[in-house]
């Protein structure tokens, strides 16, 4: 049902829970994957209730994130990824086109 190519989606990705309060037992980030933020995105302060802001893939990586693609290769994300083709990866049947960097 990934038509948007297994290869191209973001399915799995890591996150912090002391940015992001979705992120523990029962929540993360539901069964859905879903990057309303840049990758790393890291409010100071914090507003780990504001899903709005904060629902994306971060790490304590230098410079980006460990994902898994919907073909199950891991990829290293970098932060430095376009917004909107970030955006694009975290869609399953979205109809975008968008290829990881």
């Amino acid at each position: 049902m990934v038509t948007d190519g297994l290869s191209n989606t973001l399915m799995i990705g890591e996150d912090l829970s002391r940015h992001n309060a979705h992120s523990a037992a029962f929540y993360a980030n539901g069964d859905h994957c879903s990057c309303h933020g840049h990758l790393n995105y890291k409010p100071k302060p914090r507003t780990q209730r504001d899903w709005w802001n904060v629902m994306t893939f971060r790490s304590e990586h230098t410079g980006g994130a460990n994902s898994c693609l919907a073909d199950g290769a891991i990829r290293y994300v970098p932060d430095s990824v376009n917004y909107f083709l970030y955006r694009t990866l975290c869609t399953k049947s979205g109809g975008e086109s968008g290829e990881m960097p």
